[in-house]
């Protein structure tokens, strides 16, 4: 049995702290006030150990209205609740209250338990039976096992007992992220340890080595001790009350602040959520209704507004943005809990579905249909739905883990299975977005079938230019996967530095045949010479036949001079042959073999430099690693 957390809920002075202690024999009423007013004011915690020898932890939450807002901070991680009532006076408000947000929390695990039975008859304690059950019909609390106790005699104890090890061990929280995350519900300092701070753990296990960051501040934490429950260990287990002790001043921690493994948190002031609206009396929500928000143990006010419809309907699942008045440190799939500013009462809870969209237009299609598919939280349509409306190229399992609190195991399933629905292409060591490499296709292929039919001439466009234009926010990474992948589906090709459609070729009729024959008669006359491309082509179109790049007839030097083709490959032959006999070769070597200037030479040689067929070193040249690369 993994670390289970178990609420205790109902009224005030229902016994519910009276009760922990007979079955713990710790008392959760830890300050003065508390005990001298007999009620819960703060949270309290204590850990049953079960027959069975595992060991459970704890919440006492406050039963008072007043004190609502600290329970609502102990409810995070919640895996069952006691729903406690007094049959002297039965169902209270609170006990309303507090079974409301259980159920708007997902907790489907409740034990009904009749306090003080022996304090009235066995007909008090039927007529209370038959009131819970009424009070909460349709409800797993309508369906949960009921115990009749009375904690000061020791009546129905152990069977209790008995009955929490079997709601416990019927639990299956053991699908965790592996990043865990304590929600701050105290800090406090302690002479001669120092700060300490206290939550439950949840998502992933914690050791001692672990790094953590301090959300929403952004501060790295160093752990200098774990305390789970009345011991002091290395390492603590996901769903436990945990102590931390950490080198800062306790001032430095608030209530709501979070502690997490780095990056996997949000900084959010703006969620988008499914929220289950309660249809209670005078319940009259509106567009931009100001609200309590309740997460994890931090308390917000923000704002509401409808998604896909005009109103938010009581009694129905809704679909709302909230805008908050403060930074929340939240993770996809938190839930939380909605009252209303005034008078504050609850009013709805759900689940977080999307982090700080930027979008705030309330009919937009495709903020629906995410949210739709986030409803449902099914991993493989989650990440693709991902993919496709962030457009990425390449996916980062670590990125998916972490935002969507998915299990790495997890998200490797989910791209298994994309991969086998086309979806999602191994590339090497990487996965690509078919989907979105589709996409960006039409756009890259319309503009090279634009290039290609304004410049025929010429063999393709720049990669950089593409670059540019397409993949500004992508990274060099991506954009070399998409080439490579294009390139590998014969869809693109690249000569050079050049990118053009895979089937595009230079093609040459007859008129521009005879211009090229015209240009190369004149370079022909003095070969190894070159020769300024204003002086022998006197027009734009011979000019435009020149600047074929790469091309079979000229090299263009500098965008200044020309050489043939022919005649550069018998130059690059004649310096390769020089430098393996000589091992360098210098300027008035150059010179020397080809009857040139120095002028002529540097042209020459620097863009045998650019080409990588000679390397400079100091005042000479020898081979480098592409000769013979025309």
């Amino acid at each position: 049995m993994m670390g289970i957390i178990l609420a205790t809920a109902g009224h005030v002075d229902h016994g519910k702290t009276t009760l922990i202690k007979k079955l713990t024999g710790i008392d959760t009423d830890t300050t003065e006030e508390e005990k001298k007013r007999g009620l819960t004011i703060n949270l309290g915690f204590a850990h049953l150990k079960l027959p069975n020898e595992s060991t459970i932890g704890i919440v006492d939450v406050p039963g008072h209205e007043k004190f609502l807002k600290n329970m609502l901070s102990g409810l995070s991680g919640i895996d069952a609740a006691l729903l406690v009532v007094d049959p002297n006076e039965g169902v209270m408000p609170q006990t309303i209250e507090h079974a409301r947000i259980l159920l708007l929390l997902g907790v489907t695990k409740f034990i009904v338990v009749i306090t003080k039975v022996d304090t009235v008859d066995k007909d008090m304690v039927e007529l209370v039976h038959e009131d819970i059950k009424e009070s909460f019909s349709g409800t797993p609390i309508e369906r949960a096992k009921f115990f009749d106790v009375d904690a000061v005699s020791g009546t129905g104890v152990t069977d209790l007992v008995q009955g929490i090890q079997k709601l416990c061990s019927s639990i299956d929280n053991t699908d965790i992220s592996g990043y865990p995350r304590l929600n701050i519900d105290r800090s406090f300092s302690l002479k001669g340890i120092g700060t300490v701070v206290t939550g439950t753990l949840q998502d992933g296990n914690l050791s001692l080595d672990d790094k953590l960051v301090l959300y929403p501040q952004e501060k790295e934490v160093n752990i200098k001790n774990i305390r789970v429950y009345e011991g002091n260990t290395t390492s603590a287990q996901y769903s436990t009350r945990t102590a931390l002790n950490i080198a800062l001043p306790s001032e430095t921690f608030h209530r709501g602040d979070v502690l997490a493994t780095p990056n996997t948190i949000e900084i959010v002031d703006r969620i988008n959520v499914v929220c289950d609206i309660l249809s209670i009396p005078d319940l009259d929500l509106k567009l931009n209704d100001r609200v309590r928000v309740y997460m994890g143990s931090k308390e917000v006010y923000g704002r509401i507004y409808p998604l896909g419809k005009n109103e938010i309907i009581p009694g129905e699942t809704n679909f709302l943005q909230i805008r908050l008045e403060d930074n929340i440190a939240v993770r996809y799939q938190d839930k939380f809990i909605l009252r209303s500013y005034s008078p504050i009462k609850v009013i709805g809870g759900g689940r977080v579905l999307e982090m700080n969209s930027t979008n705030k237009r309330r009919f937009d299609s495709d903020t629906l249909k995410r949210l739709e598919i986030r409803l449902e939280n099914q991993c493989t349509d989650v990440v693709l739905e991902y993919f496709i409306s962030n457009n990425i190229i390449t996916v980062d399992k670590n990125h998916l883990s972490k935002y969507f609190n998915y299990s790495i195991e997890k998200v490797q399933n989910a791209i298994d299975e994309l991969v086998s629905r086309k979806h999602l292409a191994k590339f090497g060591n990487e996965y690509l977005v078919i989907d979105v490499i589709e996409n960006k296709n039409k756009e890259v292929l319309e503009f090279l079938d634009q290039y290609h039919g304004k410049y025929p001439l010429r063999k393709g466009i720049a990669l950089a230019e593409i670059r540019s234009k397409y993949f500004k926010e992508y990274t060099e990474s991506d954009f070399e996967n998409f080439v490579n992948f294009n390139i590998e589906e014969k869809i693109l090709k690249k000569e050079g530095s050049l990118l053009s459609r895979f089937e595009f070729k230079v093609e040459l009729n007859n008129h521009q045949k005879k211009n090229v024959d015209y240009l190369l008669g004149i370079l022909d006359k003095e070969p190894f010479i070159p020769q300024k491309i204003n002086d022998v082509a006197n027009s734009e179109e011979l000019k435009e036949l020149i600047f074929i790049s790469p091309n079979d007839y000229f090299v263009n030097l500098d965008n200044e001079f020309v050489l043939s083709k022919k005649a550069f490959l018998k130059l690059e032959q004649k310096i390769i042959d020089y430098i393996n006999k000589n091992e360098k070769l210098s300027l008035a070597d150059y010179r020397d073999i080809t009857n040139s200037s120095r002028r002529y030479a540097m042209i020459v040689l620097e863009k045998m430099d650019s080409l990588n067929i000679t390397t400079r070193k100091e005042n000479y040249r020898v081979l480098g690693d592409k000769a013979n690369v025309l």
